[in-house]
């Protein structure tokens, strides 16, 4: 069996690839939330608290801004990982190779890029699907990213994505 592949990303599905590779469990997203909904629910608790014995002239600009950094700081905490995520995919875009054309075949062994030797499936850890796009993630946490468009037609796509789910075993 050997499957060809050809194709460049558009930017769109490169980042749309990153997004889904650094993809974190539904817990951890909601853990991030409450962890934020509590420290801000606290933290308007305080400031309720300290204008209603102080008053206004105690709670100055000074003050007020320190508050705003820290409910700031407890944002970006959540936000963190898509940051990171579109600072690195920007960051790679610029570079051509990334924008460059992708060939290569799917083989029983493993994805042979032409440019490169062979991966084989036991080098990836993590697969992900949609109906356009699979990404692979690797041990060393490289990311193969492989839409639809990239075959020959709808045959070779199912095919692939088939001996992916096959071939692939995530580390848990």
């Amino acid at each position: 069996m050997e499957i060809k592949f050809r194709g460049q990303y558009t930017k769109k599905q490169y980042f749309k690839g990153m997004a889904l590779a650094a993809k974190q469990p539904r817990s951890q997203l909601i853990k991030r939330i409450v962890y934020f909904l509590v420290f801000a629910t606290i933290y308007a608790v305080l400031i309720y608290h300290t204008l209603q014995q102080e008053g206004i002239e105690s709670f100055e600009i000074a003050r007020a801004l320190k508050h705003l950094v820290i409910v700031g700081t407890l944002g970006y905490a959540i936000f963190r990982p898509a940051i990171n995520t579109y600072t690195t995919a920007s960051r790679l875009w610029k570079d051509p190779i990334v924008r460059g054309m992708r060939t290569g075949t799917i083989t029983e062994e493993g994805i042979n890029y032409y440019d490169q030797v062979i991966k084989k499936w036991n080098y990836f850890i993590v697969k992900r699907f949609t109906d356009e796009m699979v990404v692979l993630v690797s041990t060393n946490g490289n990311i193969s990213i492989f839409p639809s468009h990239f075959f020959r037609d709808e045959n070779d796509w199912n095919a692939f994505r088939q001996v992916v789910e096959f071939k692939v075993v995530e580390a848990r």
